[in-house]
């Protein structure tokens, strides 16, 4: 019985030097191309929607702040013009101390 490597007349692979690119193409890489071209899109597509999504509720948050603010805005108002009922009643009753105690003074003196 002869060895088997003794008859090979063909080039061994082991023995070839440098890059070998095949010409052909298979089938699962189209169908990986594909679906990863496919994915891409749909993930941009719902990428789309989901800014949409993002720009409507950033809107109604404003519009709530705006709300809020004027709310605000009316309590502050009314609590201004009470602090200043307030503080002008406390003047008033400081006016009529002072009058008193300076009545009471020239009292003293007479």
């Amino acid at each position: 019985m002869q060895n088997p490597d003794t008859n090979y007349d063909g080039i061994d692979r082991r023995q070839q030097s440098g890059w070998h690119i095949d010409k052909t193409i298979s089938l699962s890489h189209v169908v990986a191309t594909l679906s990863i071209a496919i994915a891409g899109i749909w993930y941009l597509a719902d990428q789309d929607k989901r800014i949409e999504r993002n720009a409507i509720q950033i809107a109604h948050v404003d519009e709530q702040a705006i709300q809020r603010n004027s709310v605000l805005d009316d309590r502050f108002t009314r609590h201004e013009q009470l602090q200043a009922v307030t503080l002008t009643r406390i003047d008033d009753r400081l006016e009529k101390i002072h009058e008193y105690l300076r009545d009471m003074a020239q009292r003293a003196h007479n």
